[in-house]
């Protein structure tokens, strides 16, 4: 590409060379009830029917195609990482299962429609600003949405919608610090963790569980306290998805042992899926591995072996003392 913000001819030939073995040409229409409306002919360039349904798919392939091929496999790897942390914690949806009705089926169908409606929230919000903002723009955007707002309805719009990014970010903070207060007490009430973690105040709420992994999550922030926000943001995203890695790849593995060992129930249409589930899961797990990043892997190594200890307290000595 040239150095000028406005691409001339020979960038869009050159570009059309490069996305043509990926993208087809999409088709021109006519609507006799439009060529009426407007007395002339007018032709439709149907964009919708592109993968993703518009033309900025052409720029992302376009993009992608002039990266040195190191540069795309870790760009891509990265990206990967990253959008696996927005699924993070879906498996939290069976915390309930003691407090609904009918858990085996209720569970699974709230997850399931739980999340392909978040996953189809985030398709149809990401593409607003990748529609409506010049891609060169986007790509050194810090924050696509406020200077979307900004860019159509004025600066005021930008700051509003700044506000309401931080409350629902508030929101989100809260959300997981009640889970992570469940965890370490459900933990502690089984003998993984020391007792005391386990005990909850006047309200039924676990106050020391949530002091205890507050100060877990601040000694986190500390360590980035030098990087800017957005690099800290992305360590600490990149770091908790490396921890929960483990956890992913053993329960996929694990749905393939029961299988094997026939501890599954007679194979049928149902236990064919969970079987191909687990399989694409577990190669998933190995790709986002690939893609986490020396420093972000080492801490996620750090926390798992904080965990040894932990876990070889509770089979060799609490374990026993809670079966007597």
């Amino acid at each position: 590409m040239t150095a000028s913000p406005v691409p001339d001819l020979a960038d869009v030939l050159a570009a059309r060379q490069r996305i043509g073995p990926y993208l087809r040409p999409t088709p021109l229409y006519r609507y006799p009830a439009l060529d009426a409306m407007t007395g002339t002919q007018v032709r439709v360039k149907h964009e919708n029917h592109q993968p993703v349904g518009a033309f900025k798919v052409r720029g992302g392939v376009n993009l992608v195609s002039q990266l040195a091929p190191g540069e795309r496999r870790r760009g891509v790897i990265a990206a990967s990482t990253l959008a696996l942390y927005a699924m993070l914690g879906v498996e939290s949806a069976a915390m309930p299962a003691g407090r609904v009705c009918d858990p085996g089926r209720t569970i699974p169908r709230a997850t399931f429609i739980g999340t392909l409606t978040v996953a189809l929230v985030y398709i149809c919000v990401s593409l607003i600003p990748m529609l409506l903002i010049p891609q060169g723009e986007l790509a050194a955007s810090s924050a696509p949405f406020a200077d979307l707002f900004a860019r159509f309805l004025g600066p005021a719009s930008g700051k509003l919608l700044a506000a309401f990014v931080i409350v629902s970010g508030l929101g989100c903070l809260n959300g997981w610090t009640l889970i992570l207060g469940e965890l370490t007490m459900s933990f502690a009430r089984h003998g993984g963790f020391p007792p005391a973690l386990g005990k909850v105040n006047a309200h039924g709420a676990p106050t020391r569980a949530f002091v205890f992994t507050a100060i877990l999550a601040s000694l986190m922030m500390l360590t980035s306290y030098s990087d800017s926000t957005a690099g800290a943001f992305t360590f600490l995203s990149v770091v908790v998805t490396a921890s929960n890695l483990p956890v992913y790849f053993g329960c996929a593995i694990a749905v393939v042992i029961l299988w094997r060992r026939g501890e599954l129930a007679k194979p049928g249409p149902r236990e064919s899926r969970w079987l191909a589930a687990a399989i694409l899961a577990t190669v998933y797990c190995v790709w986002v591995s690939i893609g986490i990043g020396g420093k972000s892997l080492l801490w996620a190594l750090a926390l798992c072996a904080v965990g040894v200890p932990v876990y070889w307290w509770y089979a060799i000595v609490r374990r026993p003392a809670l079966a007597t």
